[in-house]
């Protein structure tokens, strides 16, 4: 990418900051529209200090739907705003089968306040637990809902991933 798209990006990006809720609009629609191009830079702003921000980036996300922002998606499902961590489930079930492994890999390594992203994986996994993947993810599912979630979760998380990687 050069220089001078790269730069549009970024103001398109920057303008996901903007009070005015129709520059916002449109600057997620042309972001939508540059589509993959767009996606390190987009992605980059579910780091700012602002949840509309990061918000309005991980709604972009979820119409490009490009595995390449699954990192920064599943890192922000920690978010302290549920808005932000819904729609960045919402980005992550748009992406698809991709996101599933490394949801569950979260899920195996999270160590405290994980009730956010239990919400956010039950959403996320739900979702996607459709054909072949219902068999493996119900268990994990079901660990989430538990009433100690964070004392099974963990080791279903594990047995569903090693089953989606053997079959990959």
């Amino acid at each position: 990418m050069n220089n001078p798209e790269k730069d549009s990006i970024r103001t398109l990006v920057d303008t996901l900051a903007s009070k005015d809720a129709i520059k916002r609009i449109r600057a997620r629609n042309r972001l939508t529209a540059i589509g993959g191009p767009a996606v390190e830079i987009v992605a980059e702003a579910l780091r700012d200090a602002h949840a509309h921000v990061r918000w309005e980036a991980a709604k972009t996300l979820t119409t490009i739907a490009d595995p390449r922002a699954i990192p920064e998606l599943v890192r922000i499902l920690w978010d302290d705003d549920v808005n932000v961590r819904w729609v960045a489930g919402e980005a992550l079930i748009a992406i698809g089968r991709d996101a599933v492994a490394p949801v569950l890999r979260e899920l195996m390594t999270a160590r405290e306040n994980t009730e956010e992203l239990y919400e956010s994986a039950y959403h996320i996994l739900t979702e996607l637990a459709k054909d072949e993947l219902r068999p493996v993810l119900t268990p994990v599912l079901h660990a989430i809902k538990r009433g100690y979630p964070e004392m099974v979760t963990p080791g279903a998380a594990q047995q569903a991933f090693d089953t989606i990687m053997k079959h990959a």
